[in-house]
């Protein structure tokens, strides 16, 4: 079976729509994600148990993470694939309203080596060396999630989406709060330990 071939037109806003329940998906995942790894994170007993869940909630949110930030911080001119939706084709002076981008690009170009391809930057990785700040990685991307879906024409999202917007106050359904935690050590590559993190964690009082 024949599978028929993806277009996307970025001046399209029926395709604009489309891609908007994604750019929500990823929204959505990175916090949720995010809160998953803290919830294990403050529960020492499955923190010992569960090493392979810990592991997987580490990777996919730093997957969402790099999907994020080239969707936020990139231009149209620099748009790698004729397939990818970017924050700008939504909002047309985008680039010049989103804080300046906090995630280097060594430590993007580290979500590309590390973690979503299978590379040689890979070989000499010590447990725990380098190590990944997920609450700096989330406090770079919160601005820029709340920012887009405040800016955001509504008739460039789907029902879906706007729905999930007008249940909730505020930023909607993306909204995110501050919480204090200490992690004590998640003993694992690429995490950081024995540190206090400023957090934005979504529905949490």
């Amino acid at each position: 079976m024949l599978i028929p071939m993806a277009t996307f037109d970025p001046t399209s806003d029926a395709d604009l729509v489309k891609a908007s329940d994604h750019v929500a998906y990823e929204c959505k995942m990175l916090r949720r994600t995010f809160d998953m790894l803290w919830r294990l994170v403050a529960d020492p007993a499955k923190m010992g148990t569960t090493p392979g869940l810990r592991q997987a909630l580490m990777e996919s949110f730093i997957i969402h993470a790099r999907a994020l930030r080239y969707f936020f911080w990139t231009s149209a001119a620099d748009r790698k694939h004729s397939l990818d939706p970017l924050a700008t084709d939504y909002i047309n002076d985008w680039l010049t309203k989103v804080p300046a981008c906090t995630i280097t690009q060594d430590e993007y170009n580290r979500m590309h080596r590390e973690i979503a391809h299978i590379s040689a930057a890979r070989f000499d990785l010590k447990p725990g060396e380098p190590q990944w700040d997920f609450a700096k990685i989330l406090g770079a991307l919160n601005p820029a999630i709340d920012l887009f879906f405040e800016k955001v024409d509504p008739e460039r999202l789907s029902q879906d989406v706007r729905a999930s917007i007008q249940q909730q106050p505020g930023a909607g359904a993306f909204k995110s709060v501050r919480v204090q935690l200490t992690v004590d050590s998640l003993a694992c590559s690429n995490v950081a330990d024995q540190q206090s993190f400023v957090l934005h964690i979504p529905g949490k009082a």
